[in-house]
């Protein structure tokens, strides 16, 4: 017999996974539907780990600055592998944290790509290629977003790369020339400015 959910959600974002605890502290019985890892794109790939690196990076400015305040320290050098390791552990740990929010409150978390093909239903295939259904009462469909890629010719190049791919990289380049003035670009100009890249932003 199909089990039927109270709600089912399609998406573990921030919209998705806080609907999900919150209909489960109401005593809903709840799936929530993820093809990667919970807590969307601003915790995995987006303003948690830029938040993380750019913490990093203001303490190598710090210290390089040190003696402006009368403070001698021997001079600071990133460690590339290093800020890399810390910005990932600051995502495995608040990644980790709501995983174990869904498990406290019973939510039932189904891998996999889901599409509504009912009403009531969600189809859910997994990475193996197999398909399961998801029935429920209500669904909430909280499917996020994904990195755009402008129509600009070279795009696909070697050595050009999407935010994502920038947030775990295993050299700083020389020189990187950011395409986009906004808030993303440019936490990223100075991310690679303060770990040895010469920057230049087009807007």
């Amino acid at each position: 017999m199909t089990e039927i959910y109270d709600l089912a959600i399609l998406g573990a974002g921030p919209g998705g996974y806080v609907a999900a605890l919150r209909a489960a502290q109401l005593g809903m019985r709840v799936a929530l539907v993820e093809q990667a890892r919970v807590g969307g794109t601003c915790l995995n790939v987006g303003c948690i780990p830029t938040k993380a690196l750019v913490t990093a990076t203001d303490l190598l400015v710090r210290a390089r600055r040190a003696a402006e305040y009368g403070i001698r320290i021997p001079e600071a050098a990133p460690d590339l592998e290093g800020v890399m390791a810390y910005q990932r552990a600051a995502v495995d740990r608040l990644v980790g944290g709501v995983e174990q929010l869904l498990k406290e409150w019973k939510v039932t978390v189904v891998r996999g790509r889901g599409r509504l093909v009912r009403p009531d239903a969600l189809a859910v295939t997994d990475g193996a290629g197999g398909t399961t259904e998801v029935v429920a009462r209500n669904i909430i469909l909280a499917p996020g977003s994904v990195t755009a890629r402008p129509p600009i010719p070279g795009l696909d190049l070697p050595g050009v790369v999407t935010s994502t791919e920038a947030l775990d990289v295993s050299t700083v380049p020389a020189h990187l020339i950011v395409i986009g003035g906004g808030v993303i670009g440019l936490e990223f100009a100075c991310i690679y400015e303060a770990l040895g890249s010469r920057i230049t932003v087009l807007d």
